[in-house]
């Protein structure tokens, strides 16, 4: 895995976990202040994860 950016709102690195709840979509999710990314794998999580607006 790379490195994950910081989160935006907080500096704090993000949970990483898998998600298995049968009462929603099985994959890995990032959490940090209420924001939830999540990917099918560990790839596609933490690439949306780092993906940010250019301001």
């Amino acid at each position: 895995m790379d490195e994950l950016k910081a989160c935006p709102f907080c500096g704090e690195q993000p949970d990483f976990y898998w998600n298995a709840d049968s009462s929603c979509l099985q994959g890995y999710n990032l959490v940090c202040c209420y924001v939830h990314i999540f990917g099918a794998d560990e790839q596609e999580a933490e690439k949306a994860w780092n993906t940010r607006c250019q301001t």
